[in-house]
């Protein structure tokens, strides 16, 4: 037995054995955490791209 399978977490789409099942797309925030590999991968990708700048 063989199980075809394919999601698109940005369409909110699920295919499996040729049926296919729809649900509310994931936000930006959420797709963008995936793609980077997971929570603790996208913060520091996002704390590497900002600056910071002391005042006082």
């Amino acid at each position: 037995m063989h199980d075809e399978r394919g999601i698109v977490f940005a369409a909110g789409v699920l295919e499996h054995n040729g049926r296919i099942y729809t649900f509310p797309p994931l936000p930006p925030g959420v797709l963008a955490i995936l793609e980077d590999g997971g929570l603790i991968a996208h913060v520091q990708k996002v704390l590497s791209t900002q600056s910071f700048s002391s005042t006082g």
